[in-house]
């Protein structure tokens, strides 16, 4: 069996790597590379493992190919791809996702940034003689409101590291009746979450229900110098209505975790290039996953699988 993985940064245990040699050939590109020369590299495989989303062309010239492990937790650039579904379902290649495996290092992330707007370290590279302490006097965390917008894995890991930090933590999530939360939650409406809370995170997955639910209306009743962390894939925001937010509301800010968004004209916006699941344990998780989806597949039990459907 020939095992072929391409993309960038991706760490595997000498354990995994040698686990996936024993099923065939396995073979590692550091690299995504142009749609010419992936079908150069792995036109022979029979398992393909990626960072990234290959086409509908470099599918349809993979004839050995029967499982794709697509390596993210979110699916839906798959899913909206009709040419690329259309050749994986054509050619009946099973595809398999990586659930949760960087929950705990994306909500690291958020957490690392709520704590530094409030200590106010976000540009505060200034000299201490033109910047009195006033100027970064901030409240103690469990004297702010803080709101989280989704409770799936991140969101709950999250509410719990703020709960020992002593906070009041506020959550809005659409399952409110089948959520069982081991630590008090004040669970609110979205509109709430907006209009009382210092710092709004956003958690959710990218879906029908969450794509353009954070809209100007939301946006407008923002409570006064708030901040908006969100994790979430830039689509849950209406970005014409939050650009016309921002630049008229100056004391709110906004941090999205895209790599796709333009922040160029607004000051009050940061942009990081999809980072939040970045730690070394987060991606020995994601390829332990990748072979016990494999493992999986290759004995005929269930994986973590897309429906194409």
């Amino acid at each position: 069996m020939k095992i072929f993985s391409i993309g960038n940064h991706i760490k595997y245990s000498p354990t995994v790597a040698s686990e996936l040699n024993d099923f065939g050939r396995f073979e590692h590109i550091d690299a995504f590379p142009d749609e010419e020369n992936f079908i150069k590299y792995c036109d022979k495989a029979e398992i393909l493992i990626s960072w990234g989303e290959p086409t509908a062309r470099v599918i349809d010239n993979m004839p050995d190919l029967r499982l794709f492990v697509y390596m993210y937790s979110g699916y839906d650039r798959i899913l909206k791809d009709q040419e690329l579904l259309r050749s994986l379902r054509k050619n009946s290649i099973k595809v398999a996702y990586i659930p949760k495996y960087s929950t705990e290092g994306v909500s690291q992330f958020v957490l690392s940034a709520l704590l530094a707007y409030n200590r106010k370290l976000m540009g505060s590279n200034v000299s201490t003689k033109q910047s009195p302490y006033e100027l970064y006097l901030s409240k103690d965390l469990r004297d702010c409101n803080i709101g989280i917008v989704g409770l799936g894995s991140i969101g709950v890991s999250l509410a719990k590291k703020l709960y020992h930090l002593g906070v009041n933590v506020s959550a809005y999530t659409r399952n409110r009746l089948t959520k069982s939360m081991e630590i008090p939650v004040n669970f609110k409406s979205l509109k709430e979450i907006f209009e009382n809370s210092d710092f709004i995170c956003l958690t959710v997955e990218l879906n029908d229900q969450t794509r353009n639910m954070i809209n100007r209306e939301l946006l407008s009743v923002t409570k006064q110098e708030a901040v908006i962390l969100s994790i979430a894939r830039k689509e849950i925001f209406v970005m014409e209505e939050l650009a016309e937010v921002l630049k008229a509301r100056k004391d709110v800010r906004v941090l999205i975790d895209d790599e796709d968004v333009d922040n160029s004209q607004l000051p009050n916006l940061t942009v990081t290039p999809h980072i939040a699941f970045n730690t070394e344990r987060s991606l020995y998780n994601c390829t332990d996953m990748v072979f016990h989806n494999i493992r999986e597949f290759n004995s005929g039990r269930p994986f973590f699988e897309i429906s194409l459907n």
